[in-house]
């Protein structure tokens, strides 16, 4: 992990600081973290405008 000692901001954080980009006039992306299809799930309806998921998508 590239900065392991942060604390996640979850899906609430996420939404939060989503909302804020959006009013900025910012497309905000989940990036790290994503590994599963519930957390996918849990992104939409949060305003990401996208979401990578290595972990998710690697063999």
């Amino acid at each position: 992990a590239s900065h392991a000692d942060a604390a996640p901001l979850g899906i609430l954080g996420f939404t939060r600081l989503a909302k804020l980009a959006r009013t900025l006039g910012l497309a905000p992306y989940a990036l790290g973290g994503v590994a599963s299809g519930t957390q996918i799930r849990r992104l939409q309806g949060s305003g990401a405008a996208g979401m990578a998921g290595v972990t998710l998508l690697s063999p």
